[in-house]
């Protein structure tokens, strides 16, 4: 986690000096990138809207796994480090995942209502460097709970 929480102290650092999405470290790889997009493309219209959604949703989200799994895994250890009661574990998970599906659901909402792409491209990169920090803290405290034992 302190590596993560350093590179990505690092990539707020050079996206602010230098502007460009190449300098930051800590993101999808191209090669993961370019196998989603793949997916989405194939697998538009496959069964009906439905279908199609839940099955493209799951292969992304396998795919997407290598990013999310960076503050999943270390979460799950911090749970189970502390012996953590099971009911208290679920709703930790619960809110840890709402956490990563309800900017989701806004993305999609404002998407439906009729949002363009460039709009939330902008929006990105204007606030790209806040996001690094807020995750480099998430990563620095999830450290802290795992050297401090809980």
């Amino acid at each position: 986690m302190i590596p993560l929480a350093v590179l990505s102290f690092r990539d707020a650092v050079r996206f602010r000096k230098t502007g460009r999405a190449n300098d930051v470290t800590l993101q999808i790889p191209a090669v993961i990138k370019t196998r989603i997009h793949a997916v989405m493309r194939s697998g538009l219209g496959f069964g009906g809207p439905v279908i199609s959604g839940f099955l493209i949703g799951a292969v992304v989200t396998l795919l997407e796994s290598v990013c999310t799994g960076q503050g999943y895994l270390p979460v799950l250890m911090v749970l189970v480090k502390n012996d953590t009661s099971q009911l208290h574990a679920w709703w930790l998970i619960v809110l840890y995942n709402l956490l990563f599906v309800v900017p989701l659901a806004v993305v999609f909402i404002c998407f439906h209502r009729g949002m363009q792409i460039n709009r939330l491209t902008d929006w990105t990169r204007r606030n790209l460097v806040m996001l690094k920090v807020i995750l480099g803290l998430f990563f620095s405290a999830i450290a802290i709970l795992l050297l401090a034992g809980g």
